[in-house]
């Protein structure tokens, strides 16, 4: 029997969240600084999320990504996790089944800039 292809991330499911940077005494700076959390699901049947998540653990370790925390099933059921952070950039990642059987991938960021315009030439 053919395994199908893993499906892609649903269309509709992704959602960035901008929150403040708050600092470790509750401080917030009004100069744009900002976190990002960016949220999206894929409708993979659940038979497909360990084969999923191994591609985006082999992805995410190219990348420097250290795993923090990796499983594919509980007592013989499809119960996915993949946590993993970057050092040098702070990212997080996590991708996990979700208990309504959807495939959750969630990046969250520190800390970022907003772009700064560039000069203009004359």
């Amino acid at each position: 029997m053919r395994s199908r292809p893993p499906q892609p991330l649903d269309a509709g499911s992704a959602e960035p969240k901008f929150s403040n940077c708050v600092g470790k005494n509750d401080e917030v700076r009004d100069d744009g600084r900002y976190k990002l959390t960016y949220v999206a699901y894929s409708s993979a049947p659940p038979e497909q999320h360990p084969e999923a998540v191994r591609k985006v653990r082999a992805m995410i370790e190219q990348q420097g990504f250290k795993i923090d925390g990796y499983r594919e099933t509980i007592d013989g059921k499809v119960d996915t996790v993949l946590d993993a952070s970057q050092e040098s950039s702070r990212y997080l990642v996590t991708v996990e089944t979700t208990t309504g059987g959807l495939l959750l991938f969630l990046v969250k960021t520190p800390c970022l800039m907003p772009p700064t315009p560039s000069p203009t030439s004359h």
